[in-house]
């Protein structure tokens, strides 16, 4: 495995040396192991990167009094652990905080970290184990921006990292999970609103060591997971459940039980099925599912991973070398733009970095591929290059000076992002859901939304039905960079532009992307719920009436997952005066809420709260119905029922 190792690092080093001519790397392993990549480095939700308590003060703590203090203080801190800190009460977190062990030996004994409703948060360097204050060792709750570095964890009542309740933007690096059941999720169950559109993590070089299940396990969100080594899982290792996508990607696997598991539901139409693409992973005495549902996304629409991406023969070998705790990892220099930062839309950029470590000052190096070089020498943390150049790769390092003399830097890297604004969603082509989730108890139509131009200030819209969009189809100018057009027409295709404003008033125009709003027509008669058009959180449910269950009409139900949904069909008969019968399952337990809306207007809203377990009808009368208007049901859960449609019976009473 060693000579594996060496020819490994040779063969990265050729590669790195190609990618940045006359630029050396570093000993050992030869791209970053010292900042983050992945999602915790994406630039949302306020958070440019992640930074944890930056370059701000920096204390020491060798008892879980100070720890705690510290913690839960509420200015951005670095707060260092010394030896061994025990204790039978929790360590609760708030924003900005950098957790980081000194030495080898940095350890949390019987006590667990929390946060909840924090974010930029980094833990690393740290042995966590035979956790008893709480049920997990590391539990995050409606956190973004959390990275997870360097640490090994083992022994906990329920998980060893919890990412839950609607967190988002995580990166889990070179970590040993070992000798665990549970080990780590990134959801909170099914029926979680909260969750849907989140949970998003980036998995790497980690070691799951003889654990059972949640390897991770990952619902509603996206799951990175590259270059890991599995050894003796004897459960599962990845799962996937309710709509997540997940690829894993050159992981090594061996000795494990079911490399990848559908949680629930193997039927695509079911709310609670998830996508696994595996892609260049190998399975060394491994047995169960091994090829997944070949779907995934694609994590290079966030951030830029290729340098640290390695063959799955080599995984073992690195993992074992630098997983883990250790005195080389007892501080941080990280960069902002994060490592492998994409769509960089400032063109005239303050570059930013955090050092734990006493620096006299920096060497910086900068520039593109062709021309990285020695730039200037700074006595703080920041530097700017000036005019950067759209869509192009930047490389970056900053070498310390120190007392004990200059300590070569890692090798960073981000783009810029386009001239134009890019990325549409809906994407362009694609055939669009009309409504999505608000919150819990709420839709909205479908909103546009895009990555800025490089320098933006501002973007105008344009939006219609014609191929090329002008004058006509203007919406109006955002500074934001999303845009929210209101109800859009069933069955419509649409043409839209966002062009650039640059501060000097200069407009870049656009590309003109298109999507298309599904439609379903109602007629006089019936009209079952899984032929209408989905919006929110509707999903497909099959009830063919056996061993006793309600019988529903044509055999199937729609079904709200969590939250809120919609379902919609175009009156395609003359206008008409209608009575509307909703037919839905008002379940044994919990309380709906149904709506009926005609366009924009709400016609009536009801409760299901019979709790009869079975089909009941709500007649609504005297609908006013044109040819053309759009009939849509709102409904949401509340108390745990999943608001059921069945069908939806339109009777013609006058015209």
């Amino acid at each position: 495995m060693k000579e594996k190792l060496v020819f490994t690092i040779l063969a990265c080093l050729l590669v790195c040396m190609v990618a940045v001519p006359g630029l050396a790397a570093a000993e050992g392993i030869p791209f970053a192991v010292d900042s983050p990549l992945g999602f915790a480095i994406v630039d949302i939700l306020g958070q440019n990167g992640i930074t944890g308590g930056g370059n701000g003060k920096s204390v020491v703590v060798t008892n879980l009094s100070e720890l705690r203090t510290y913690a839960a203080s509420p200015e951005p801190l670095t707060i260092f652990v010394k030896g061994t800190i025990a204790g039978s009460s929790d360590v609760n977190v708030t924003s900005n905080k950098t957790i980081i062990g000194l030495d080898d030996d940095a350890t949390l004994q019987w006590v667990g970290i929390s946060a909840n409703g924090a974010h930029n948060i980094i833990i690393r360097n740290l042995r966590i184990a035979d956790v008893r204050s709480s049920s997990d060792a590391v539990a995050l709750r409606n956190c973004h921006h959390v990275w997870i570095d360097h640490c090994e964890l083992a022994s906990a009542p329920d998980g060893l990292l919890d990412f839950t309740i609607g967190s988002d933007y995580l990166t889990v690096s070179w970590t040993i999970f070992r000798d665990h059941d549970k080990v780590s999720l990134l959801n909170s169950g099914t029926n979680h609103w909260e969750d849907h559109g989140k949970n998003k993590g980036t998995f790497y070089f980690n070691w799951f060591l003889n654990t059972n299940q949640r390897n991770p396990r990952i619902g509603y969100g996206l799951g990175h997971i590259f270059n890991n080594y599995y050894s003796n899982v004897t459960s599962y290792a990845i799962g996937t459940h309710t709509r997540a996508k997940i690829l894993a990607e050159n992981n090594y696997f061996s000795n494990t039980n079911n490399p990848f598991s559908q949680m629930y539901n193997n039927n695509e139409w079911d709310a609670n099925y998830g996508d696994i693409e595996g892609i260049g992973n190998i399975f060394e005495n491994s047995r169960g599912n091994m090829t997944g549902t070949g779907r995934s996304f694609d994590p290079g629409y966030y951030y830029d991973y290729g340098c640290a991406l390695i063959d799955a023969a080599f995984v073992p070998a690195y993992v074992e070398a630098k997983a883990g705790p250790g005195a080389e990892f007892s501080h941080l220099a990280i960069p902002v733009p994060g490592n492998g930062a994409v769509d960089v839309a400032d063109g005239n950029p303050e570059l930013m970095w955090v050092d734990t470590r006493e620096i006299k000052a920096w060497q910086v190096y900068f520039g593109k591929q062709t021309d990285f070089g020695y730039k200037a020498t700074v006595t703080a943390p920041s530097f700017n290059p000036r005019s950067l150049e759209p869509d192009t790769v930047y490389f970056w390092r900053v070498d310390a000076e120190t007392e004990e003399g200059t300590v070569k830097g890692e090798l960073w890297r981000f783009r810029t992002a386009p001239a134009q604004a890019s990325k549409p969603a809906p994407a362009h082509g694609s055939v669009a859901m009309p409504f999505e989730q608000l919150n819990a108890a709420a839709v909205k139509p479908v909103e546009l939304s895009w990555v800025p131009g490089l320098n933006a200030v501002a973007h105008d819209v344009y939006l219609g039905t014609d191929p090329a969009p002008g004058a006509d189809d203007y919406r109006g100018r955002v500074e934001t960079t999303v845009f929210a057009p209101g109800r859009l027409q069933l069955g419509a295709a649409y043409f839209w532009r966002v062009d650039t404003v640059l501060a000097d008033g200069t407009v870049v125009p656009g590309e003109t992307w298109s999507f298309e709003l599904p439609v379903a027509y109602a007629k006089a008669g019936r009209i079952e719920a899984e032929n209408m058009v989905v919006g929110g959180r509707y999903f497909k449910e099959h009830h063919p009436g056996r061993g006793g269950a309600f019988i529903a009409s044509n055999e199937w139900v729609m079904k709200i997952e969590a939250g809120a949904g919609s379902l919609s069909a175009v009156w395609d008969d003359p206008d008409a005066v209608c009575d509307i019968t909703v037919a839905y399952l008002d379940q044994s337990t919990g309380r709906g809420v149904i709506a009926l809306y005609v366009n924009d207007d709400l016609i009536e809203r009801f409760t299901a709260d019979k709790n009869t377990n079975r089909i009941e009808k709500y007649k609504i009368a005297g609908v006013q119905l044109r040819t053309g208007d759009e009939i849509r049901i709102e409904a949401r859960s509340e108390s745990n029922m999943l608001t059921r449609i069945d069908y939806l019976d339109i009777e013609i009473k006058g015209q």
